[in-house]
């Protein structure tokens, strides 16, 4: 049985449905920055990349073929095989997966399927080589899994052409179980015969192909008026069982031509007495299509297209098309009624191309990720359509989702389905001499919020110290990468105020709080934060000791206790800092100074024992404090 391992952008011989389960906020969040290197200089800038499941297990992995462009000078690198681990982050495992030499290419696209019956999925990546006219071009590669789940180098089963490729397809042209493909190359190279610009890849069931041109419309393949293509799709067009071949056009100022249709005849064949002409879209003959995508746009059951398209000349603009198909097989142009008013084209933008039919933001429906568009120069460009939920479209940017960094939405931004609900990550990269950076952002349905902590008791109270901590019953949907406890005098403290720093991640921990002035109230809570911020415990108030009691009686008589002072002076003189001067009932007719910069607490209403208060009982003159501080508790002031 065939099977096509079909990423969004390939997505071809299928017609696309989508479940509704309500329309959801998407929310973003950056993880860590890996990276790669090479064994030569790269380029700085963004990174061609593309998506699938490559070692089965179930997560969408990263291949990287990329190459130098001008204006750079030219070069092709190693491919690079990234594999997801299932949480969003990926690492560079390309020894692993590859078995053999690990080919060097400059690919322009990348197609998988199982090529070679296995039911495993294999690679095959088309190549230009330097994209320029005059450029030698550069052979196209497959890669076919083995028995050992290992991919290995069989572009030995290709022509071996040097190929300017630009336009691929694949499906089973001739419904012999296997996977074909369709090579279109944009001009003439070296070495390359003219009827050999386009041809079919035909498939004997083990991944081995042959060429063939017998099957292509003879305008495809004669040199007198031949038609070329930038684009190219294979899908079940008119709902026969068989599939058909687009061919996206390709107007030059001595060839203008319209996108087409060729039906399939039932063998695998594909005539010029059966095709569909499709309309123009706003560009009209001067135009070229570079991407088309068959999708069911409004659940009729019939397969509508997309096309992204450029001027003739190339020139910055993008314009998309949207072609309904109606119930006798043809096409209705119907890009003004299903994309917001002018969403559709824009000559002063980048131009928008490699379109993703993907439910991109958890909504059950199907919407339209550009995935090659150069925000690089362009950073505030449209990379999306979304799609309302009848196939109405309206242009957004990336950064009208919640989490993304502007700076790292580089233009090779690639999205990558999590098979949780819908949900979609964004993996982007970039390159600077020889490393090859990646950063997923991560999406969800629910946003990242600060984490739930709680603060712990206060225990171990000293003149200077005390112990506390907290407890982290939740990480708010990110990692926990600060936590501890903050203190001050006032309260609601803050990490700005004295805090510490107690590890990362939720559950208990523990906290020491030091640097505390003696017989003073300090208000602690515990902190935790994350990527969406920082959160606190309540609010938890303590008194440190003080460093010691000093005692006063006028008749020097203080029972058993000492030291015992017959002046209040006296022992303000005596004392250090954080001292309480405990005072017996009675009236101190004495003058009370403090002169150096010290804390203290002067406590009346004891009794002759010191064991307990009466308020109204002990009588001093207004004390001066020209430095320092002097707390008063339970005293009166008297004249």
């Amino acid at each position: 049985m065939k099977r096509l391992f079909l990423f969004s952008i390939v997505i071809l011989g299928h017609v696309f449905t989508a479940t509704s389960f309500g329309q959801v906020s998407y929310y973003y969040e950056g993880t860590e920055v890996r990276s790669t290197t090479y064994d030569e200089p790269h380029y700085r800038g963004p990174v061609r990349s593309f998506a699938a499941d490559i070692n089965g297990d179930g997560f969408w992995d990263a291949i990287v073929p990329s190459g130098l462009q001008p204006p750079d000078p030219p070069g092709s690198f190693e491919l690079r095989i990234l594999i997801n681990d299932g949480n969003g982050l990926f690492s560079d495992e390309t020894n692993a997966i590859i078995s053999g030499p690990v080919p060097t290419i400059c690919a322009l696209k990348a197609r998988f399927a199982d090529f070679n019956g296995d039911n495993r999925t294999d690679i095959f990546l088309s190549s230009h080589g330097y994209d320029i006219a005059e450029a030698p071009g550069e052979p196209n590669v497959l890669l076919l899994s083995t028995a050992g789940g290992h991919l290995v180098d069989a572009s030995s089963n290709l022509p071996g052409y040097s190929d300017f490729t630009h336009p691929i397809a694949i499906g089973d042209i001739d419904d012999d179980g296997d996977i074909d493909i369709y090579v279109g190359n944009r001009h003439l190279v070296p070495d390359l015969p003219y009827k050999l610009l386009t041809y079919f890849l035909m498939n004997d069931g083990s991944g081995v192909f042959t060429v063939n041109t017998s099957r292509l419309p003879v305008s495809m393949t004669k040199e007198d008026g031949f038609r070329g293509d930038t684009a190219a799709a294979i899908a079940d067009m008119n709902g026969d069982g068989h599939v058909d071949f687009i061919s996206g056009a390709a107007s030059d100022p001595w060839r203008v031509h319209s996108s087409t249709i060729f039906y399939n005849d039932g063998a695998g064949n594909f005539s010029d007495d059966r095709k569909r002409d499709l309309p123009y879209g706003v560009l009209g003959e001067a135009h070229s299509v570079e991407d088309v995508v068959p999708i069911d746009l409004n659940g009729d059951g019939r397969l509508d297209l997309i096309l992204s398209q450029l001027p003739m000349n190339e020139l910055p603009g993008w314009c998309i098309q949207i072609l309904m198909q109606e119930s006798d097989g043809s096409f209705t142009d119907e890009t003004n009624l299903r994309i917001a008013k002018d969403q559709a084209y824009n000559p002063d933008g980048p131009a928008l191309t490699e379109p993703i039919p993907i439910d991109f933001n958890g909504d059950g429906t199907l919407d339209i990720y550009f995935w090659d568009v150069n925000v690089w120069d362009y950073p505030d460009a449209p990379k999306l359509l979304l799609n309302d939920g009848t196939g109405h479209f309206t242009m957004v940017t990336l950064q009208a989702f919640n989490g993304f960094d502007n700076n790292l939405l580089f233009s090779m931004a690639l999205p990558i389905p999590t098979g949780r609900g819908g949900l979609v990550n964004i993996l982007t990269m970039w390159s600077h001499q020889n490393t090859l950076y990646f950063q997923t952002f991560k999406g969800d349905t629910t946003p990242t919020t600060a984490p739930t902590v709680t603060t712990t008791a206060i225990s171990s109270i000293t003149t200077n110290s005390a112990s506390s901590g907290g407890d982290i019953t939740s990480d708010g949907g990110a990692s926990v990468t600060a936590r501890g406890v903050c203190w001050s005098t006032s309260a609601n403290p803050t990490t700005a105020d004295s805090k510490t720093s107690d590890g990362t991640g939720t559950g208990a921990f523990s906290s020491a709080i030091t640097g505390l002035s003696p017989g003073t109230t300090y208000h602690v809570r515990a902190y935790a934060t994350n990527s969406a911020g920082t959160s606190y415990g309540s609010d938890v108030n303590f008194k440190t000791s003080y460093a010691y009691t000093l005692y006063v009686s006028s008749n020097g008589n203080c029972g058993d206790i000492s030291p015992c002072h017959t002046t209040i002076q006296a022992a303000i003189d005596a004392a250090s800092t954080g001292v309480v001067i405990k005072i017996a009932q009675g009236t101190y007719s004495e003058s009370i100074t403090l002169n150096t910069s010290k804390s203290l607490t002067l406590q009346g209403g004891w009794d002759s024992a010191f064991s307990s208060q009466t308020p109204n009982t002990t009588f001093i003159k207004t004390p001066k404090a020209p430095q320092g501080s002097l707390t008063l508790q339970m005293v009166t002031i008297q004249p």
